[in-house]
């Protein structure tokens, strides 16, 4: 019976280790994503104002 431990031991901690490997790599990408849209945004909201003063 003790083989039968020992492979769903390897299965277990190979299945940790590849969910830890893909939630890192969504958030790190999450992240990076999220941190280009609020640049985004920045950047449209100065150019809105910027063309919000030449109008006047």
């Amino acid at each position: 019976m003790e083989p039968w431990i020992t492979l769903w031991g390897i299965v277990l901690a190979a299945t940790l280790l590849l969910y830890t490997g893909l939630f890192l790599w969504v958030a790190v990408g999450g992240l990076a994503d999220i941190r280009a849209m609020l640049q985004s945004l920045d950047r449209q909201h100065r150019e809105a104002a910027e063309n919000s003063r030449d109008d006047e």
